[in-house]
């Protein structure tokens, strides 16, 4: 197998995400998805690294920068202990003949999470530098200046960068998952379909129990990446904007704030639109099976359809630990808890 096949393996997802056929591309385009796929990374750093710069949590001093880090820490080192395990299940269900997932995903995840292990031997003890000078020293954790030369900019731009491109690799890891949840649904799905039009009922429900079980564990691993990546975005806005308001009043650095808690919406946007979706799959799966001919089937078919039928008033959608569903609803509310906070902390800066 040559370097190049090997090495555009790694980069199907990404062409799949794209809506790319990766049988029907030649060379040229190939490289065409290699660039887009660099622009966007690209980007995507660019805005990260201008919400560093903006933000009051990278100017917080002393202890309320200590949960942040942790929370944030905590992500990275849940995620990384337990990126064999999210690919033993999928390579477990993948080992069935029946199903037709691309595994050009799996080996995706798999290359993600080693340049991770990597990355996170390198680069972890620098993230707690800050607590941990903190502790020692009692001065300011993370003492960032916006310099006045461009140069001085662009130096400091290289070394933030340095530590944002691990934390953008982390965010493109589980990115991946998360499609991938969607797509071995859809799939599925599909799988599903052709089984019902060939009346094979029987078989389409053993394998769809089937992937109940082995999308339950899938889901408790992710669910809690998902829930601590919540918890890490919700404490540093509260504690951003609690240390905006008393220090430079209801209006100062606002516009920083903004750019910050936009681009983390925007981080937490896209798990909950494809949950939405997931739901969504799942829901016309349950039409599908309402529409089948009930008179023609023999007993033991209706009995595996009312069993999936069963499953699916539980719709397959990603949650945190049943703390809360993964979906569209559950953005609306992340930004109705922040209104209200951010107004909370307002009265109470006017009452003082």
């Amino acid at each position: 197998m040559s370097n190049e096949k090997v090495f555009f393996d790694y980069l199907l997802p990404v062409i799949n995400f794209l809506g790319l056929r990766p049988k029907e591309l030649n060379k040229f385009q190939k490289i065409r998805a290699l660039l887009m796929f660099v622009l966007i990374y690209y980007i995507n750093t660019c805005l990260v690294t201008i919400a560093t710069f903006t933000n009051i949590e990278t100017r917080l001093n002393g202890i309320e920068f200590v949960p942040i880090s942790l929370m944030k820490n905590a992500e990275i080192f849940y995620f990384v202990t337990n990126s064999e395990k999210i690919f033993k299940i999928m390579m477990d269900w993948k080992i069935q003949k029946e199903n037709k997932f691309d595994l050009h995903f799996l080996n995706g995840i798999d290359f993600a999470a080693r340049i991770n292990k990597i990355l996170l031997s390198q680069l972890i003890p620098k993230f707690f530098v800050g607590p941990i000078r903190f502790l020692i020293t009692k001065k300011s954790t993370i003492p960032i200046k916006v310099p006045d030369s461009l140069f001085g900019f662009l130096s400091l731009w290289i070394y933030q960068t340095c530590f944002i491109i691990y934390g953008q690799t982390v965010s493109y890891i589980l990115d991946i998952v998360v499609y991938f949840n969607f797509s071995m649904m859809e799939s599925y799905t599909k799988v599903v379909s052709d089984l019902i039009r060939n009346s094979s009922l029987r078989r389409t429900n053993e394998i769809y129990l089937e992937f109940l079980q082995k999308h339950k564990e899938f889901r408790e691993v992710f669910a809690k990446i998902i829930l601590m990546r919540g918890i890490s975005m919700t404490v540093g806005c509260v504690l951003s904007v609690f240390k905006i308001i008393n220090e430079h009043g209801v209006y100062g650095e606002a516009i920083g704030f903004l750019v910050f808690s936009t681009i983390m919406g925007l981080k937490f946007f896209i798990p909950c639109y494809l949950g939405s979706k997931i739901e969504h799959t799942t829901q016309k799966f349950l039409r599908d099976i309402y529409e089948i001919d009930w008179l023609t089937m023999k007993k033991s078919n209706k009995i595996n359809l009312m069993i999936t039928q069963e499953c699916l008033k539980r719709p397959l959608r990603l949650s945190a630990v049943k703390v809360f569903h993964i979906n569209l609803e559950t953005f609306i509310r992340v930004l109705n808890f922040s209104f209200s906070s951010y107004a909370f902390l307002k009265h109470i800066h006017y009452s003082a």
